[in-house]
């Protein structure tokens, strides 16, 4: 699957710009966590593409968002193990599923 890129401005423009400008994003956006020695996103954070359980990585240069397929692992309370596809350092959109929904609606 190739990641969807996604330029952020027409859904919520002036919050998700400023979000990526700053260097703690609003709470649209969670970190990409470590628990326990695990790289690890909220469960909110995950959607399923095509079949493939996928994350929505936000790239604050670029004014996009990627949808980013992931291989999850265990459950840790409200977050999901991530075994590959995204790293500590990155932000993911903190609530896919309605990300999702508004891309199709456009």
């Amino acid at each position: 699957m190739v990641p969807l890129a996604v330029h952020w401005y027409g859904t919520n423009g002036a919050a998700a710009a400023a979000a990526a400008r700053d260097a703690d994003p609003s709470s649209q956006f969670a970190p990409v966590g470590w628990l326990r020695g695990q790289t690890t996103v909220p469960d909110t954070a995950i959607t399923e593409i095509e079949g493939k359980p996928t994350v929505f990585v936000m790239e604050r240069d670029l004014h996009l968002l990627v949808a980013t397929p992931v291989v999850l692992g265990r459950h840790a309370g409200a977050e999901r193990e991530v075994l590959s596809g995204v790293s500590r350092g990155q932000f993911v959109v903190a609530d896919a599923l309605s990300t999702q929904r508004a891309l199709a609606s456009r």
